[in-house]
């Protein structure tokens, strides 16, 4: 179709080759002997993309029963739903890392492995915003700044890569030692319900666990965001270095979403899964490109069609308060057909991709076309 990934794009899918570099003491001594034997537990014919999407559906669980017990991030779940929680996010973690074990284990590592395995952690970024939110029952506010946080920090993950050619997982990162802790906070909840967090005595000098967690957003995201700088950096020293654009993307969505938010905000406050699912698409549509632009060694996308999106329903509120309109009603129905048309894009973008870049290569993506013998 060569809407999102043209034609002549394709041949610099031959000049990929995967680079990483995991800093993190946890994976070294724990999680990766860890995932070295529990990828045994896949078949060889699984294709790792499987498991990579098997992964995603644990997380889409969480999101369901958040769905039922807690849409409006102010509810106590019923003790064993918290244990679920945190077992489906360290599946997911799990199998995120074990389907490049089994890339190999098969032999069918490809350029198309990267962009799929990038693409669902996208996806997951938010959708984990929304579980880790209800369990903490954070304020609308909070779980705002808690996805302006995780959403910078992958986006800077994905910057970074394009830019260095590597993926660089610091001594304390998100996909590592976050997910445990999130899963660790999920188990205690378990155990004595959300209330501990919000209670003066559960941390030091009188402050409550939630109140601690919003600088220590901040700070994680301000440690990784250093890190990445200084990557990025190494990669440019003595030349013009001109990657600081690449943020640009960024900051146009999140002004976008800040007007559309501070026009209507009781979309927060009662609609809030419905916007966060919302942005999830727009972003995941976002950090999509740059990642196909790296493995097809393309120039840094600086547009993203989706981005008009919280511009457009800024501008309809505005536009229907002037001539008499009804801007609730209105912004709701906005907000659905923004939902659904990000979800249309979105998915016409991985088709897309898929199709281009298996014919290119002649190989499978949910399975392995060429097995190992």
């Amino acid at each position: 179709m060569g809407i999102f990934l043209r034609e002549k794009a394709l041949p610099g899918l031959k000049k990929y080759k995967y680079s990483s570099v995991d800093k993190s003491l946890i994976s070294k001594y724990v999680l990766k002997p860890f995932y070295t034997r529990f990828v045994d537990v896949f078949p060889l014919w699984l294709a790792p993309n499987l498991i990579t999407l098997l992964g995603l559906a644990f997380t889409g669980i969480s999101v369901i029963l958040t769905f039922i017990y807690n849409p409006q991030f102010n509810s106590t779940y019923p003790s064993w739903v918290y244990f679920v929680f945190a077992i489906n996010q360290f599946l997911y973690q799990t199998f995120d890392a074990c389907d490049g074990l089994q890339a190999r284990r098969t032999e069918s590592s490809s350029p198309l492995g990267e962009l799929f395995d990038h693409c669902v952690d996208a996806i997951n970024t938010t959708l984990g915003v929304i579980v880790f939110s209800s369990v903490m029952n954070y304020s609308p506010l909070i779980i705002i700044l808690a996805l302006f946080s995780t959403s910078l920090n992958f986006y800077l993950s994905t910057w970074e890569e394009y830019h260095t050619g590597t993926l660089y997982l610091s001594i304390f990162s998100g996909p590592v030692e976050g997910v445990l802790i999130v899963v660790g906070m999920e188990i205690i909840t378990g155990i004595t319900g959300p209330e501990l967090w919000n209670d003066p005595r559960s941390f030091l000098f009188g402050f409550s666990m939630n109140e601690v967690s919003q600088p220590s957003l901040l700070l994680g995201l301000f440690y990784n965001a250093y890190e990445a700088l200084k990557n990025v950096n190494k990669v440019y020293k003595g030349k013009d270095n001109q990657a600081a654009k690449g943020m640009l993307p960024f900051v146009v969505l999140w002004i976008g979403m800040a007007a559309w938010v501070s026009v209507a905000p009781y979309l927060i406050h009662e609609y809030m899964i419905v916007f966060l699912l919302t942005f999830g698409l727009i972003f995941a549509l976002l950090v999509g490109r740059i990642i196909t632009a790296h493995v097809t060694h393309q120039n840094f996308p600086m547009y993203n069609p989706l981005v008009c999106i919280p511009y457009a329903a800024a501008a309809s509120h505005y536009a229907s308060s002037l001539f008499g309109g009804w801007p609730i009603v209105h912004d709701l129905y906005f907000l659905y057909v923004s939902l659904g048309f990000s979800l249309a894009v979105y998915g016409l973008f991985v088709a897309e991709v898929i199709q281009e870049i298996t014919e290119y290569l002649d190989i499978g993506c949910l399975y392995i076309k060429h097995k190992k013998n």
